[in-house]
């Protein structure tokens, strides 16, 4: 809730993209605010969906930014207090000033996408995520988690993998502590929310976190730093 959840939108009318992409009337149906350290709002990420399905889309605070503020309030125009576009902002990891003020021993969980960090704020756990989803880390946020103790939560399918890997490479020797938690009966690109939905809990998540093995820097007997074993749609590894 407040300024880091999800909140219904009106209808707003996103950039027209050319070749193919997202066009016409479609409605913010949820937003993730993203902010500094001091807590001011950059950017924020929106959910649509319209005639071609959904899409994830980015908007920067526009004038004096009344619905940025750290208690928002619904904009009665889709357009006013945030315009189309990171607008040249800054990168940063969601829920920033939330981890930064958390022990500096606690686990900090690195899921894919805003919902899921979510969740698992909601079982009292630190969480964050990168914008943009799969493949898109940035040194910012590496520098971000200097000293900290991080477990990687991929989602289950190869793009999960991958940047499982990408961001378990980017964080060794930076990170105090780095793990990786492919979590059981995942079925082929299910997350931590469908997990928990699934029975899992709290307990069970820090009882994973505490056995998963700290990742390692590459050699010859182990040539990746993260080794995330991932089921395709046809149950073949």
């Amino acid at each position: 809730g407040g300024v880091y959840g999800a909140r219904p939108a009106p209808q707003a009318k996103p950039p027209q993209r050319s070749r193919g992409g997202w066009q016409g009337e479609s409605r913010v149906v949820a937003s993730w605010v993203y902010q500094d350290k001091e807590g001011l709002p950059l950017f924020r990420v929106v959910r649509l969906e319209g005639p071609q399905g959904k899409t994830f889309l980015q908007q920067h605070p526009d004038g004096a930014g009344e619905c940025c503020s750290a208690e928002p309030r619904d904009c009665k125009r889709a357009d006013e207090g945030w315009a189309w576009g990171r607008g040249g902002t800054r990168y940063v990891l969601y829920r920033l000033p939330q981890f930064i003020a958390a022990d500096p021993d606690a686990l900090i969980f690195l899921v894919e996408g805003e919902k899921c960090a979510d969740a698992l704020v909601e079982l009292e756990l630190v969480a964050t995520t990168n914008p943009g989803g799969a493949g898109k880390w940035r040194e910012e946020y590496t520098e971000a988690l200097t000293g900290r103790r991080v477990v990687i939560l991929p989602d289950n399918d190869r793009p999960g993998a991958a940047h499982a890997e990408l961001v378990g490479k980017a964080l060794l020797g930076v990170a105090t502590e780095v793990r990786c938690i492919v979590l059981p009966a995942l079925r082929h690109k299910e997350d931590v929310v469908d997990w928990l939905f699934s029975g899992g809990s709290r307990a069970a998540l820090l009882a994973l976190a505490e056995l998963a093995p700290v990742l390692r820097a590459p050699s010859e007997m182990f040539p990746k730093a993260v080794d995330c074993r991932v089921l395709d749609a046809t149950g073949v590894d």
